[in-house]
């Protein structure tokens, strides 16, 4: 974990590029992605004078999305110099979310954003418990983590013994301790009382079977015989849930 906090302390100073931003902020994330978040939050309820929680916010490129919507935000990291908005309607608070977080914010939300955070929670359960405490009454909570339900990830965990984005080296540098799975958080949701209200998957595998051909044919077999199940075949999955 600390090397995973070294990331994010190395972005702040400018010497970790990634491959998406918004505004010149940087996004930890697969292309793409916050956009497709955004869309989805914006699908079921309106942004403007809503009271927005943005759980990870790295270095803040998703809570001035929201901010650009008309929301009010309260962004929350672990590493504090990584944060660089600044906005009369936006708040910053450190925090270490395998602590009981919800106790540190004195209100409730509308809307809390957690993008790409799970994976590196210790406990998916005590996260969700906390998210639940600090949701209103038909707020809405939006959760994005790697998929490793899909067909890609099924072939990889069959040729390596790992999925992916959970191999050592996301381990130990990326800080990927805690791979969940679609079945793993929807029975999770249940037992807090919590409605999934949209599902999404989002982006391909790009497999060329010069690169790795036993994964390449491996991947085409595994399709082959889930043929006939309903799943999620993205990426990354995103789960917009509702405290109903």
């Amino acid at each position: 974990m600390e090397q995973f906090i070294e990331l994010y302390r190395d972005t702040a100073k400018g010497k970790c590029k990634t491959t998406d931003s918004y505004k010149g902020l940087p996004i930890h994330a697969r292309k793409g992605l916050h956009q497709r978040a955004l869309e989805i939050v914006t699908d079921i309820r309106t942004l403007k004078n809503a009271e927005v929680l943005d759980i990870a916010a790295g270095s803040g490129a998703m809570s001035l999305r929201l901010l650009d919507n008309g929301a009010s935000v309260t962004s929350a990291d672990l590493v504090e110099e990584n944060f660089r908005v600044e906005h009369p309607s936006c708040h910053f608070h450190k925090l270490d979310l395998n602590n009981d977080f919800s106790g540190y914010l004195s209100k409730k939300f509308d809307v809390i954003i957690a993008l790409e955070i799970i994976e590196h929670i210790n406990n998916t359960r005590h996260f969700i418990k906390n998210c639940r405490e600090l949701l209103k009454p038909g707020g809405l909570l939006v959760i994005s983590t790697p998929n490793i339900g899909s067909d890609y990830a099924i072939a990889e965990m069959i040729c390596k013994g790992t999925y992916p984005y959970f191999d050592d080296d996301h381990y130990y540098n990326g800080g990927h301790v805690n791979p969940v799975s679609p079945w793993q958080l929807e029975l999770i949701l249940k037992d807090y009382q919590l409605d999934l209200v949209q599902f999404d998957s989002f982006g391909q595998a790009q497999l060329r079977f010069g690169e790795w051909p036993k994964l390449f044919i491996t991947h085409k077999l595994v399709s082959f015989l889930r043929a006939v199940q309903t799943r999620p075949n993205g990426v990354i999955n995103l789960y917009a849930i509702s405290n109903t």
